[in-house]
């Protein structure tokens, strides 16, 4: 009976105080997607969350967080179909990727990070593009947009997602 409570205890231990040597990096779950009555408050809130997070460092890792955000929104759209929806999450996305780099940029050049902020960067970087790649070969090219009551509108999909593609690969030559 004491053996077994050990060797549980160990197992346990084990499972929830050691990390593994090579962890993946975790994209967040979808959030409150648009349309959605609480959808509007959280972006308000993503506005003011930039306040909350002081220096390079701290913004930094709160834009990749919201890069991170809005490519699981970004993709979630494309697979139901919401082209447009999906577009203005990916330049979001992309947005917030880029301020990323740049904060990176300041950190690095006043010798604030250790490398650790800069590989997490990359990571990000390498996920987004697996995403990416997964949408390159799941959407059509082109589509084309028709709201109501308003002319056509055709969406350059793959262009949008090699664009998103590219300026990614700045954290991989940074």
């Amino acid at each position: 009976m004491r053996v077994s409570r050990c060797v549980l205890l160990t197992v346990c231990y084990v499972f929830l105080f050691v990390s593994p040597a090579h962890a993946s990096y975790v994209m967040p779950y979808p959030s409150y997607m648009p349309g959605h009555v609480l959808y509007t408050p959280r972006t308000i809130v993503d506005r003011i969350g930039e306040w909350w997070n002081f220096g390079e460092i701290g913004r930094a890792k709160y834009h990749n967080r919201l890069s991170d955000r809005y490519m699981v929104e970004a993709k979630t759209l494309f697979e139901y179909g919401q082209y447009k929806l999906a577009v203005s999450a990916l330049k979001k996305s992309d947005l917030n990727f880029a301020q990323s780099l740049l904060y990176i940029r300041e950190v690095e050049q006043r010798h604030k990070d250790n490398g650790e902020l800069k590989a997490h960067l990359k990571e990000a970087s390498k996920k987004h593009d697996e995403i990416i790649i997964s949408l390159l070969s799941l959407l059509p090219k082109k589509a084309i947009w028709e709201e109501e009551y308003e002319e056509p509108e055709t969406i350059e999909i793959a262009f949008l997602l090699r664009q998103s593609q590219i300026m990614r690969s700045y954290a991989d030559t940074q």
